[in-house]
């Protein structure tokens, strides 16, 4: 390994752990709010794990990014769009990349 490529490495492994703690807790949230609409607590978690499951799925099978996966789902005037609307709102973007950013960053530290 050169020493480009440990760094590389090394920020991939720090990015992934990061990503996967707040995707869990994510998920979780995910899983909450359709119990907050009325959905039983079994049947939300099973929802949420096959859309992240499937949007996964269809992210590596297409080689689509991420982001034009949702552009491709978001109607005009459509449920979705409401949602990405509300998100935008609340800050989550900014709040995700911080989140991610502080993760890698701390996962780093530790490393050292």
């Amino acid at each position: 390994m050169n020493r480009t490529q440990k760094p590389i490495q090394n920020l991939s492994k720090n990015f992934s752990l990061g990503t996967l703690s707040l995707g869990a807790n994510r998920n979780g949230q995910d899983s909450s709010a359709g119990v907050k609409m009325g959905l039983s607590r079994q049947v939300a978690n099973e929802l949420t794990v096959q859309t992240v499951l499937g949007s996964a799925l269809l992210v590596r099978e297409t080689g689509i990014s991420p982001g034009e996966l949702k552009n491709r789902v978001t109607s005009p005037g459509g449920t979705t769009i409401a949602g990405l609307h509300a998100l935008e709102k609340g800050s989550l973007r900014a709040t995700l990349m911080n989140a991610v950013e502080k993760a890698t960053l701390r996962s780093k530290e530790l490393a050292s």
